[in-house]
């Protein structure tokens, strides 16, 4: 315990550790963070205090404690608990209640069972990651998301980008994966979840799960179920497209590290491309948009992409500024773009 100039000072632990226990989960919204950034600043003593419940809870794996609690109408409710600090002949004593306050409010605000991972890819990275019970998940690029399992359910927040989930049975935990306005619950199968600018793309390729949204389901509506070789998607305010048919083999290219295109238009391709590169692709001549791209490409390889568009159609790749430009080879272009393959 750090020593003060005040000869008895008892000070509150309850805010230390509840920024502890978001920061410790990351459930961190910007509005947290600059909250948390001024209850630092409003007294010197915080930052302390919070380093203190950091330091205890991490050198402590267990503790048994005795708290005082109230009951009343079925709630439940916790008594202030405080640090005491820096009284030479209860120095024992303070360390004990200091641990015991920290552990204790720490309790009482995590979940029975909780637990939380972040799993995140750069742009152009791919990852596999094995969850506890043997379920696996392949992060796209650029995806970042975050695991809470406990003894009841299995829940996986996609915070940003791409991921194909291969689910464990577990048939008393439902896995379910939230995304922008999508819940997507399955036992045991195989989908992809893609988020994006508030827009949410589901897709199934073995066995089936049940799509829903919070509004839906407040609503009392069942939730839609997809199969194999189906796929829906959610816009930015929720609405849902009806099912359709999806080809496997174009939704699963990413995974062996390739992108196909059939008929595509060039600021569609472009679009999907900038995925996977630091460097931006760009169109430099608005007649160029109407260009239709038909081919196969590897994520890695965007060079020979660029290559490839050179020569299947009248474009010249400028490099300039960190971007790479697309720009006419003349100023004469088809009325008619044709659908090239590259």
């Amino acid at each position: 315990m750090r020593h003060s100039t005040k000869d008895t000072v008892i000070r509150p632990v309850s805010k230390a550790a509840f920024w502890h226990e978001k920061i410790t989960i990351d459930d961190m919204t910007d509005e947290d963070m600059s909250a948390f950034q001024i209850w630092l600043e409003e007294d010197p003593d915080n930052e302390w205090d919070f380093a203190e419940c950091s330091e205890i809870w991490a050198a402590s794996e267990s503790f048994d404690f005795w708290s005082a609690v109230e009951h009343q109408e079925g709630a439940v409710h916790v008594k202030p608990v405080y640090f005491w600090k820096n009284i030479q002949n209860r120095k024992i004593y303070g360390i004990v209640s200091a641990m015991a306050a920290c552990l204790l409010i720490l309790f009482l605000l995590r979940p029975y069972g909780y637990s939380g991972q972040i799993y995140e890819t750069d742009v152009g990275e791919q990852r596999v990651v094995v969850l506890a019970d043997g379920s696996r998940v392949h992060l796209n690029t650029a995806t970042r998301l975050n695991v809470n399992y406990s003894d009841q359910k299995r829940d996986i927040s996609l915070l940003a980008g791409e991921a194909f989930f291969d689910v464990a049975k577990d048939a008393m935990r439902p896995f379910e994966v939230a995304a922008g306005h999508a819940l997507v619950r399955a036992i045991g199968t195989h989908f992809y979840v893609r988020t994006e600018k508030g827009q949410v793309q589901v897709t199934v390729t073995e066995g089936r799960v049940e799509v829903s949204s919070p509004q839906s389901l407040g609503e009392g509506e069942s939730p839609l179920k997809l199969i194999a070789g189906q796929q829906l998607n959610y816009d930015a305010a929720g609405v849902i497209s009806p099912v359709r048919k999806m080809a496997t083999k174009r939704a699963i290219a990413w995974r062996s590290g390739n992108i196909n295109f059939s008929g595509t238009p060039l600021t569609e391709v472009l679009a999907e491309i900038n995925r996977y590169t630091k460097t931006p692709i760009i169109i430099g001549d608005e007649r160029l948009k109407e260009y239709k791209v038909s081919g196969a490409f590897r994520i890695d390889e965007i060079d020979t992409l660029i290559d490839g568009l050179e020569h299947a159609f009248p474009i010249v790749a400028l490099r300039k500024d960190g971007k790479i430009i697309l720009v006419a080879k003349n100023t004469k272009l088809p009325i008619n773009p044709p659908n090239n393959q590259i």
